[in-house]
């Protein structure tokens, strides 16, 4: 089987002094876990567009 290699970009996202972090489930750590919001750049997608579509699926906010 192939090696996969994918792009991932994450934002540290802070307000009134706050940083936003989502908890979510990961299979191999078996547990939930705390991370900062992002995920995978889809193909034809830069970095800034991934990160904005990223942030506004997962958490609802729009960045700029």
């Amino acid at each position: 089987m192939p090696d996969k290699h994918y792009v991932t970009v994450r934002a540290a996202v802070v307000k009134d002094g706050k940083l936003f972090l989502q908890k979510e489930f990961r299979k191999k750590a078996g547990d939930y876990v705390y991370d900062l919001p992002g995920g995978r750049i889809d193909i034809g997608e830069n970095l800034h567009e991934g990160l904005r579509r990223e942030i506004q699926e997962e958490v609802g906010v729009e960045i700029k």
